[in-house]
Order: C-alpha cells, then structure tokens, then sequence
C-alpha cells in the first residue's frame, strides 16, 4: 500500500472519528442541559438571585461553551480550517474564543460556588416530615426530589441535615459522595482551563515557526500532567459517580485528542493544507 493511500485512509478514519465525537458530545451536552432544567425547576422560585441561576446551570453553561471552543479549535488547527478560513474567519474565531475562555471561568466560579453552598451545613432542628413538601431531599449530585410523606417512611428523619438558608436536606452517605463529586467538578474545570491555556499558546505559535523543539517538548510534558489528571477525575466520576459522567469525560478528552491530532499534523515540516 503506498504511502498517499495509507493517508488518504487515516484521514478518512480522523474523519468518521470525529464525527462520532463530535455528535456523541452534543447528545451528551444535550443530557445535562436537560438535567439542570429539571433542578431549577425545582430549586429555583421568585427570590432566588442571578447567583443561584448560575450555580444551578453551570454544568450547561460551561458544556455549551466548551463546544463553542472545540469547535472554534476544530477550525483553527484542522486542515479544512487552514485552507478555508480567511483572516477575518480568525479574527471571529478569536472572539468567540475569548468569549468561551470568559465563560468557563465564570463557570469555574460557579462549580467553586456550588461547592461551597454544598459545603455551608447546619442542623436541622425540625422534623421535615411534619412539613412535608416544603424541603428538597439530595438524591445525586444535582438530583433532588421533593420530601413527601412517602418519602418520609424510607429516610431515617434522626440522621439528617440541611444546607444553610437553604430547605434542602440529605443523609451522610450521599452528602459525602456529592462533595467528592463537587470536588471533582472544579478540579476538572481548573485542568481543562489549563489545557486550552497551553493549546492556545501552541495555535498562536504554530503558524509562525511550527513548534520548537523547547517548546514542543515543554508543552507535552504539561498538558500529559494535565490529561493524568482528567483521566484520574474521569476514573472517580466512573467509581463514585454514573457511567454517563465518566463516558461524557472519556468523550471529551477524545475531542481534544482530535485537536493534538490536528496540532501534530500541522507542527509537521512536510504539513500542506488539502
């Protein structure tokens, strides 16, 4: 097989790969939006401030973003995005970059402020049974189910507490696995900040003298320190969590195993756009 045949097809497998990615990504994104929807239906009511919203909903505004920058990546590393792009094309995509990166950040603050609302507790100094239907039970993390009657007679009512200035209870058991996960959260959201941090700086570079040597090696070395660390949340998220939150992590280091591809393929000295 000659050599313009062996890349003729590993660019169409990066093609199909991509395409599974990619579509999985946006059901995936789909699926926690969902999610979030039905919390604040719950959570949310007349007095709650724009900071609840936002706590409520980080999980879909920081996967709507990450898209938004994948693809945003997708263009500006691919080989189709090299040759179709114009400067102005960039120059777009520079803002919408700029606009993800604002977004995920406030997104970070909003898993930071999820997890210290989580972690603010007091006793619960009345039976929620004999209100019942004015408290929030925690089941998941970011699940809640209203406190019924019925609901009652499955709880043990002695072991439970409740979050500051919030009606919203939960048994130790799940408490402790939904701080693990809020953890989880903001620890995952601060690596991949720093991920497209270094791919950034690898894009604004590339074009100019591809990759030194220096640098190439230097940025390896951080985002595989960096994707360790993703693959260790993924792993606990698998354990600790659902298997949908662990293959959804799974699916999202695969996107940007995409984009190194692209980065790699463009870094070559023989690199020419189709």
């Amino acid at each position: 097989m000659t050599s313009l045949a062996v890349s003729i097809q590993s660019h169409h497998f990066l093609f199909i790969f991509k395409c599974v990615v990619y579509s999985a990504l946006c059901f995936t994104s789909y699926q926690f939006l969902m999610e979030d929807y039905v919390a604040a239906q719950l959570i949310l009511n007349e007095s709650s401030s724009w900071v609840d919203v936002i706590n409520i909903f980080s999980v879909s505004i920081d996967t709507l973003a990450w898209l938004a920058l994948l693809v945003a990546f997708e263009l500006e590393t691919s080989r189709f995005g090299s040759q179709w792009i114009t400067e102005k094309g960039k120059h777009l995509l520079s803002v919408v970059s700029i606009a993800c990166y604002l977004i995920i950040v406030y997104a970070l603050v909003g898993y930071i402020g999820k997890m210290l609302m989580l972690s603010s507790v007091e006793p619960l100094l009345e039976n929620p049974c004999a209100a019942a239907g004015e408290y929030l039970l925690i089941v998941d993390m970011d699940e809640y189910e209203s406190l019924t009657q019925e609901r009652c007679s499955t709880v043990s009512v002695e072991s439970l507490s409740k979050l500051s200035g919030k009606n919203i209870i939960f048994e130790p058991e799940i408490y402790s696995k939904v701080v693990g996960l809020a953890w989880a959260s903001v620890i995952n959201s601060l690596a991949w900040i720093l991920v497209v941090a270094v791919i950034q700086f690898e894009i604004l570079i590339q074009a100019k003298d591809r990759l030194k040597e220096l640098t190439r090696r230097s940025s390896y070395w951080l985002k595989a320190g960096l994707y360790l660390t993703l693959l260790l949340v993924a792993s606990f998220w698998g354990v600790v969590g659902s298997i949908v939150d662990f293959l959804d992590a799974v699916l999202w280091l695969s996107g940007f195993l995409i984009i190194e591809l692209n980065i790699f393929n463009f870094s070559r000295p023989d690199y020419q756009a189709d």
